[in-house]
């Protein structure tokens, strides 16, 4: 069968109703294209991704297999056109995302934040509680091992007890000095009217 190449669309539009009215059903035309030459399989694979259904829904197989055939890149774009960041975070726990994020970067985000300067207040009072408990515990420990025999201990000995009950090293004279000033300051504030 040879085509006229000279009909006008009306001509084309006339012979495909009569080829569709002769016809049982698409396949059936499909397969005379292959076997004449007219089309070839490439041809019916184009059309039918022109004519995809664009509200198809897939089952969880179909789905499966169409991501095991893309990339992470192609998913991610797919996913971020339909969901917003959120939403998708939201289908991820907590732990899995924080686990996946490097400490050194977490920390990094979380710099001149109200919730790191809360936190480090937090720890800073803990510490220094942490510090005066054992101070106390130390300083009872000392009171009842020491204090009956201060008149007996060598200067050494003493300058250390005394570092150690104002808090300030045993080297540093200006150290000492201050601590030693906050803390006559505090016997100061004694109420028996004695004064230091």
């Amino acid at each position: 069968m040879k085509i006229n190449t000279t009909w006008s669309q009306q001509d084309w539009n006339n012979a495909l109703k009569k080829v569709w009215k002769l016809s049982r059903d698409f396949e059936e035309i499909l397969n005379f294209g292959l076997e004449n030459n007219f089309i070839t399989s490439s041809d019916i694979i184009h059309a039918s991704d022109m004519y995809k259904d664009p509200n198809k829904e897939y089952d969880d197989e179909e789905l499966k297999e169409i991501l095991d055939n893309s990339n992470i890149y192609d998913i991610m774009k797919i996913l971020q056109e339909k969901y917003s960041l959120n939403e998708i975070l939201d289908e991820l726990s907590s732990d899995e995302i924080l686990d996946n994020i490097d400490a050194r970067d977490r920390l990094d985000s979380l710099e001149n934040t109200w919730e790191l300067e809360q936190h480090d207040e937090e720890t800073k009072e803990i510490i220094y509680k942490e510090y005066i408990d054992e101070w106390i515990d130390q300083c009872e420990i000392t009171e009842r091992t020491s204090i009956n025999n201060l008149s007996n201990i060598n200067g050494d000995e003493l300058h250390k007890f005394i570092c150690d009950v104002i808090g300030c090293g045993y080297y540093d004279q200006n150290e000492f000095d201050k601590c030693l000033k906050k803390f006559k300051d505090k016997l100061n504030k004694n109420s028996y009217g004695v004064k230091y």
